[in-house]
């Protein structure tokens, strides 16, 4: 596991290297103390997971998360001494997959950060994804079915690889649209529906569009067994 922790209090972010470390001593860290450098680090390299704080020399921690929105859908846990709804809410809504308030627990911050990396992806050594004929290969972004090739690809696939990534959970459209099209993107809501239609008619050949399920007003959920 990759994480990067942008945090300008160099005591707190030992703290976090040395809590992370004790719970994977593979996880390989990066750090950075001012915004400048955690933004460019962010952009620069792949990380699976960054935990930003909020008050940063150099650039805010909620600039750098709109700005890294516009093109990566990293996952990004958010620290900040605010303890406000409203203002919890509107980080989630600028992107942020989840926040901790300070101070927080060690044990918080693990299970925070495997919440999220549950919600992206079951396993970071999983290399693809198998359901009896159906094989998704996260590698090269294909999707087979008794060893044919299926025509999901682009968008597409990228809403499918997220749905058995997180198979039996919810799925909003709104996670689906940051991660696929990013928070600042022009293109509207509505085009999930399109590819998810889409999709649909493509399980339904193979027929397996059943395990597919919409959940009126949550979003979508893929499921092992089909309904």
């Amino acid at each position: 596991m990759r994480v990067l922790i942008v945090e300008d209090d160099r005591e707190l972010s030992k703290v976090i290297e040395q809590t992370l470390l004790s719970s994977d001593e593979t996880c390989e860290i990066s750090t950075a103390y001012d915004g400048d450098d955690g933004y460019a680090k962010a952009m620069n390299y792949d990380y699976d997971v960054i935990i930003l704080d909020l008050m940063l020399p150099g650039m805010s921690g909620q600039t750098i998360l709109h700005s890294l929105r516009k093109s990566k859908a990293t996952p990004v846990i958010i620290l900040t001494a605010i303890d406000e709804g409203g203002e919890k809410v509107k980080l989630l809504n600028d992107g942020a997959d989840d926040y901790l308030t300070k101070p927080f627990s060690r044990e918080e911050l693990i299970a925070r950060i495997n919440a999220v990396l549950r919600r992206y992806n079951k396993s970071f050594t999983t290399l693809g994804y198998k359901l009896g004929g159906l094989e998704v290969d996260y590698t090269n972004k294909s999707v087979m079915y008794d060893g044919q090739l299926l025509p999901i690809a682009g968008k597409k696939y990228e809403i499918f690889e997220m749905l058995v990534r997180n198979e039996g959970s919810i799925v909003t459209k709104t996670q689906i649209f940051n991660r696929v099209w990013g928070f600042y993107s022009d293109t509207i809501l509505s085009v999930i529906e399109v590819h998810i239609s889409y999709l649909r008619r493509e399980l339904r050949k193979i027929g397996m569009d059943k395990h597919l399920s919409t959940i009126t007003n949550a979003g979508y959920i893929w499921r092992a067994e089909a309904e």
